[in-house]
């Protein structure tokens, strides 16, 4: 399942290779995002997955179970740039990890502040403003002033694992930040306590877990119930 599908960027990169590895009709991807709006293009720009291709509103604010999704549905959970804006993060975690399956995996693409780029595009949208600090009770004025400094609204990666264990995950590593001005960074989280096979150098002193997991020479994720 795909979270904050949107416009489909990420999905764009996912379904070939998602499809490379299991085969036509090997696999279900269900595309979510809270507005329906955006279902109308991606059924025209994925018509080739059509067979594979299920549609599903979804609000990150409210719990899966209300919303027609069973608990323990989905082998992998992914969303690009998205769970930050949700007010708040932990819940939003714990939402998806009810969702997933045992052995099932979280991976989160997201921001660790605000770059000129994030500034003057989603910056400018009421979502970027939902965030709720974790030692906030509600959103307020005070808060939304919190954000305005050189974090933005967001956590940095380590919090975010730590969030994604208390949240409920078994095990939680996140990258080092990356990118032109290290704004981005990926979280991987797995329902089971036994998954730590987030590999590779990318994952370093931000991450939560254990230490001689990291010791490996590749970032990979090893989970599903067909070793996805």
């Amino acid at each position: 399942m795909e979270v904050g599908a949107g416009t489909g960027g990420t999905t764009s990169l996912l379904l070939p290779l998602i499809r490379d590895r299991f085969g036509p009709d090997g696999f279900r991807y269900v595309y979510t995002d809270v507005s329906p709006a955006y279902f109308v293009d991606a059924r025209v720009a994925f018509a080739a997955y059509s067979s594979e291709l299920r549609f599903a509103k979804m609000d990150l604010e409210v719990d899966p179970r209300f919303q027609g999704f069973a608990t323990a549905q989905f082998d992998l959970v992914v969303g690009a740039n998205v769970l930050h804006a949700t007010p708040n993060i932990r819940q939003t975690l714990q939402y998806l990890a009810r969702a997933l399956r045992p052995h099932g995996h979280l991976v989160a693409y997201e921001i660790t502040h605000l770059s000129p780029f994030n500034e003057v595009t989603f910056a400018l949208t009421p979502g970027m403003w939902n965030f709720v600090p974790p030692d906030a009770v509600e959103a307020s004025v005070a808060n939304w002033h919190r954000c305005d400094g050189a974090d933005g609204c967001t956590l940095p990666p380590h919090l975010w694992a730590t969030q994604a264990m208390d949240a409920g995950f078994g095990h939680a590593e996140s990258t080092e930040p990356f990118g032109p001005d290290g704004e981005l960074f990926v979280l991987v989280a797995a329902t089971s306590d036994d998954d730590e096979q987030l590999y590779g150098p990318m994952f370093g002193a931000g991450s939560v877990g254990s230490a001689a997991a990291r010791q490996h020479g590749a970032a990979v994720v090893v989970g599903g119930r067909q070793g996805m």
